[in-house]
């Protein structure tokens, strides 16, 4: 009786983790978070900023220069939110409340058929 008390809490707490985030209704993530998009267009200016530095030192090469700035304004271009080449859409919330119900099944009934297939019950 106590094997099946510990199996069936070790369950639930497996439970308790997979499901929550898949039974939530928000989207779990949003392109048009205004701190995400800050944080990267501070990364993308600094870098911009070393690139100067590097150029006024001699570090780089003016071509070089335009070659890697090129390729910094491709990656924020591709980071902006809106734009169709480099957002990324929230999941369906009805997708993910649907797998979160058959998880819940599922996990609980592997686990015993598992047990059933493989150990000895008494």
């Amino acid at each position: 009786m106590i094997f099946w008390l510990v199996c069936t809490l070790l369950v639930v707490t497996a439970l308790a983790f997979v499901l929550p985030p898949l039974l939530r209704d928000e989207p779990r993530w949003s392109g048009n978070d205004p701190s995400l998009e800050d944080a990267n267009t501070t990364v993308y200016r600094d870098q911009f900023a070393e690139m100067r530095a590097d150029l006024r030192d001699g570090a780089m090469t003016g071509e070089e220069f335009a070659r890697d700035r090129e390729e910094l304004e491709q990656r924020l271009a591709a980071d902006l939110p809106g734009r169709s080449d480099g957002s990324r859409e929230a999941a369906p919330a009805g997708r993910s409340r649907w797998l979160g119900y058959v998880l819940g099944l599922a996990i609980p009934a592997a686990a015993v058929l598992l047990y059933v297939a493989l150990g000895t019950p008494p």
